[in-house]
């Protein structure tokens, strides 16, 4: 798959697939190399093998095994905001991101997790 060629969709759909899978070098393909992510626990994350490292984290801990849903999705040129929803094997978690994507590739994303309560 060529990044260029790839549209916001396209890179959006691929992340969420590769979240869903557990796939953590698909979530990485997504990413430019100099990327960054935010985030207001870790602060800024920096260069795709960090943000992969982050992402390994994060699915082998509370989000083991989570399947995520935009509730909300909002498109404007190169920016995609995003509401979500997970549900994995011992917790629920939401919240908000919002990616700059172009050239087929996430140059930069926020997250902020609103929830993330273990599972009754």
């Amino acid at each position: 798959m060529t990044h260029h060629l790839r549209t916001i969709n396209e890179v959006f759909d691929h992340h969420v697939n590769g979240l869903n899978e557990a796939n953590m070098d698909e979530v990485a393909f997504d990413y430019a190399e100099d990327a960054f992510f935010i985030t207001k626990d870790d602060g800024v994350i920096r260069g795709r093998q960090a943000i992969k490292t982050w992402f390994s984290g994060v699915m082998s801990g509370p989000l083991v095994g989570a399947k995520f849903d935009a509730t909300t999705l909002i498109i404007e040129r190169d920016i995609l905001y995003l509401e979500w929803q997970a549900t994995g094997n011992t917790h629920n978690a939401s919240g908000v991101d919002t990616f700059l994507i172009r050239d087929g590739e996430i140059q930069a994303q926020t997250v902020k997790v609103l929830s993330l309560t273990p599972k009754s």
